[in-house]
């Protein structure tokens, strides 16, 4: 029982039955020690003005609840329906991943991604400015690079890919194919190249045929900073390889260049095939499918790779060697001069009559290559016979200005007709000057033998 009067709030003495102020009863306002079972709530009529509770305010993460009361009456019926709506904090995103892959920075706001600590104070941004662009004929990878910071190596014995090294910047990369010869996944590639820069705390991303890594070696200023980009192509069996590594303090003033190199990445399937129809091979004929010991078809035209760098190219009048590759037959050699800014091959089995050479000019670069050409044709022109110029035209090959040139004339020594096919290509200072000639009754296959050295020809400094 209450001690108090729930009427005019007076004191009630103990066990009374109505309060003494006011005579008011208080036998209802005494509380069963054991609550009675409700007995079931009769329908309730909708108010005349339904008093809805005041929503809630929407979190910042964004959750929303709505309170929807649909009433509807008809002899008697109440409806009433209530829908709860919420969404999650952070909607999916619907952004498609696909292969074109960008070296982005780790965003501020994402605690799972490691952010690299920030260069030294006052750390230059690194500039280039000359971009080349460089081709792999053999698997048809190329991409841009900063030319006046990369020097070119010499190609490896298989033609795989090529190594390019800033020595003032101590940084470098390398371009590489391979076979997937273990059928491995692109998780499985990507997992053992985690292993290998020997980072946990890489940033991996990936897609269906490609995945890249940005990590670094011994985690710190002082240690490497790598990116390595991978694509797979032709059902991955082929492994095609990007990696670009710098002193981690340089890494962020790098990263505009090395963005440009990844994104300019790709992979053509058709250069090789291109390659090889310029190759100057005759069609083989067809064997008579009439039983199953027919003659196998001819093979491809075997290819050789030759780069000056290593050869020891110098142009004339400089001491510093001069760097230019291209593809010749395989079984093309050397023939040996004495002049270091000429390199020559023939054919191991014909007589004289086919040649390339490769030279290398110091010309200022105020003197436009028409003026080499007309040195050219005013050195040979008045000592010959039948002379005749063809599609001369100015061009670019390896990304270089370049002007090509067809000479056909007949000298005292030689009873035929001589056909000349000139490539003159710019790199700064120096031009390259590359000539493949033969007999004119072979235009065909010294024209296509001219398309292979100009489709291959890569250029350095």
């Amino acid at each position: 029982m209450s001690n108090f009067c729930t009427a005019c709030g007076a004191r009630l003495p103990a066990e009374a039955k109505f309060c003494p102020a006011c005579g008011a009863p208080v036998a209802t306002a005494s509380i069963p020690s054991t609550p009675e079972p409700k007995p079931a709530a009769a329908p309730i009529a909708p108010p005349e003005t339904p008093q809805a509770a005041p929503p809630a305010q929407p979190s910042r993460a964004g959750r929303r609840k709505g309170l929807l009361i649909a009433s509807l009456a008809g002899g008697g019926v109440l409806l009433v329906a209530i829908l709860l709506m919420s969404g999650p904090s952070n909607p999916p995103s619907t952004t498609k991943t696909t292969a074109t892959v960008t070296v982005d920075t780790p965003s501020a706001g994402d605690a799972s991604a490691t952010i690299p600590p920030a260069p030294p104070a006052g750390a230059a941004a690194v500039t280039a400015k000359r971009w080349e662009h460089y081709t792999n004929t053999r698997y048809g990878v190329s991409l841009d690079y900063p030319a006046d910071l990369f020097a070119i190596q010499p190609p490896p014995p298989d033609n795989a890919g090529r190594s390019f090294e800033a020595k003032a910047l101590k940084a470098r990369f390398h371009v590489y194919s391979h076979a997937n010869a273990l059928d491995a996944s692109v998780d499985e590639l990507q997992a053992e190249d985690v292993l290998d820069i020997g980072d946990a705390n890489a940033t991996k991303r990936k897609g269906t045929d490609w995945y890249q890594v940005i990590g670094r070696r011994d985690g710190d200023l002082n240690g490497e900073h790598i990116i390595r980009l991978v694509v797979l192509s032709e059902g991955n069996t082929m492994v095609h390889r990007l990696e670009i590594a710098m002193p981690a303090a340089i890494s962020e003033a790098f990263e505009p260049i090395a963005t440009r190199m990844v994104r300019s990445l790709r992979i053509d399937p058709s250069i090789p095939e291109k390659a090889a129809a310029n190759a100057g091979s005759q069609p083989a004929t067809a064997a008579p499918a009439t039983t199953a010991t027919s003659a196998p078809p001819a093979t491809e035209r075997a290819w050789q790779t030759i780069d000056s760098l290593g050869l020891g190219l110098q142009a004339h009048g400089a001491r510093k060697t001069a760097g230019v590759s291209l593809q010749i037959p395989a079984d093309w050699q050397r023939v040996a001069l004495p002049e270091k800014f000429l390199l020559e091959y023939a054919p191991r089995a014909d007589g004289g009559k086919l040649r390339l050479l490769i030279e290398a000019l110091r010309v200022p670069t105020n003197i436009p290559l028409a003026r080499e050409a007309e040195a050219i044709k005013s050195t040979i022109k008045p000592g010959v016979e039948n002379y005749q110029e063809r599609n001369e035209t100015d061009t670019q090959v390896a990304r270089r200005p370049a002007r090509r040139l067809t000479l056909i004339f007949k000298t005292m020594d030689e009873p035929y007709l001589l056909r000349q096919q000139y490539l003159l290509v710019r790199a700064g200072g120096t031009v390259f000057k590359i000539l493949v000639q033969g007999p004119d009754a072979e235009a065909a296959a010294i024209d296509a033998l001219f398309a292979h050295v100009v489709a291959t020809l890569a250029v350095a400094g």
